[in-house]
């Protein structure tokens, strides 16, 4: 039978540190992400998904294509006008309602896309990036790079 002497068995100071490290880590991530809202960021990723449908739209199509946002909804439109005949990715209608709490506090209007992608909005062509802000805990901003179209 094998003893046990003094400075056998137990963790070393280095192993708990560790432990204590990786612990550390771990709770940072979790608090981190509990701090964002997930209607806010959700939100912000359907309206830069619809920006990109409506560009795509544009880039296939001789007529401009855009999406109207408003503080709390944004329309799919056709040459200025609401589409009635073609609807957003994943919606039954050209209209994509907010869910209750998420606004839109910065950069609505009209946004259009022409046939080569380039971005206007009020039917000016950016002469700078735009930027969408979407309100929430932390707040969530898209951004439409002027002559590119590039959406982010």
């Amino acid at each position: 039978m094998k003893r046990f002497g003094k400075g056998d068995g137990g963790f070393t100071m280095l192993e708990i540190i560790a432990v204590i490290v990786v612990v550390a880590v771990l709770a940072a991530m979790a608090f981190s992400s509990m701090d964002r809202n997930d209607e806010t960021v959700a939100t912000a990723r359907a309206i830069e998904s619809q920006l990109r449908f409506a560009q795509l739209k544009a880039m296939s199509d001789v007529e401009e294509w855009g999406i109207q946002v408003t503080a709390d909804s944004c329309t799919l439109m056709y040459n200025g006008i609401a589409s009635t005949t073609v609807f957003m990715p994943g919606e039954s209608t050209s209209i994509y309602n907010f869910p209750s709490g998420v606004t839109v506090s910065g950069g609505t209007g009209l946004i259009e896309f022409d046939y080569r992608g380039i971005p206007s909005v009020g039917g000016t062509e950016l002469i700078a990036d735009h930027s969408i802000t979407v309100a929430g805990s932390p707040d969530e901003t898209i951004t439409i790079t002027q002559i590119t179209g590039f959406i982010q």
